[in-house]
């Protein structure tokens, strides 16, 4: 069985309108989503000593996510206010909590843990960029989510973490071609091995510095988009890693294809439901 872990972000979203709160965060979702689709998963990260704190360790522990690593800080869980406008989710306020206040700090103990799985993802919001190098060049293939960041104009971020990892995640729904070709140059040129970009119902992009494979959106009318990037990855990255994806092979084209398709049609099923992964509770 394939061992997936997620290291980093978590956060609870509060529908306000609707008065729920729902679990979400990309590395706590890689993690649901992986166990949903099968793999022996868990998740490390900073969670809050207050009621949201609390919620997430519930559902993880009801979703039998292993967290037995994960802190809790005095102080806020991070938490979203989320809308839904035409079915895509929007931001308007949020805060970060103890995730950004206490950055977690992986021992060695947590190293010996972390290289025992095949998959690892992580993502700029879960603050362990300083510590990448640690997790360079190990048995597990490491995925980073840079969301929406720009890294084309100005930001020092993809310099400074795409020599550490296997997997760069971009979500460019808001992008036009030309930029995300420049994307994926500048992304390979820094150091990142393979580039994956989702582009919402225009599909995905996925390159290996060579060649590039398109994958197309399955077409549903979506109840809620929050979560469906997530979602994508953990499809790709798991049913890759299950025909024989390790850090020292090469992809051929059969199983990339393979992979964006299910991916696609995994992706779908989660916008047809509210939140990340429902499992609400009152606010």
């Amino acid at each position: 069985m394939i061992k997936a872990l997620g290291i980093g972000e978590n956060s609870v979203d509060r529908y306000l309108k609707k008065g729920l709160i729902y679990p979400g965060g990309c590395s706590l979702n890689f993690s649901v989503y992986t166990s949903k689709l099968g793999a022996c998963s868990a998740y490390i990260g900073v969670l809050g000593s207050d009621g949201y704190g609390v919620f997430l360790k519930n559902i993880l522990k009801e979703k039998g996510i292993d967290f037995s690593r994960c802190r809790t800080k005095n102080g806020s869980n991070s938490y979203f206010d989320v809308e839904i406008v035409n079915g895509e989710r929007v931001f308007p306020n949020w805060d970060a909590g103890v995730i950004e206040k206490y950055p977690l700090n992986l021992t060695q103990d947590d190293l010996n843990y972390i290289n025992t799985f095949s998959l690892v993802h992580t993502g700029y919001t879960g603050h362990i960029d300083n510590q990448l190098p640690l997790l360079k060049n190990r048995n597990f293939i490491l995925i980073y989510d840079f969301s929406t960041v720009d890294c084309i104009n100005g930001t020092t971020l993809l310099k400074n973490v795409a020599p550490y990892i296997d997997l760069a995640l971009f979500s460019c729904s808001h992008m036009n071609s030309d930029d995300i070709s420049v994307l994926i140059k500048k992304s390979h040129s820094a150091g990142a091995k393979y580039i994956l970009a989702t582009m919402g119902e225009r599909g995905q992009i996925f390159s290996d510095g060579m060649y590039r494979y398109v994958g197309l959106a399955t077409n549903i009318c979506a109840i809620d988009t929050l979560g469906a990037g997530d979602a994508f990855v953990a499809a790709f990255a798991l049913t890759m890693a299950r025909d024989g994806w390790k850090r020292s092979n090469s992809l051929n084209p059969e199983i990339i294809n393979r992979a964006l398709d299910v991916a696609s049609r995994f992706s779908a099923e989660i916008c047809l439901i509210d939140g990340a992964f429902g499992c609400s509770q009152k606010m």
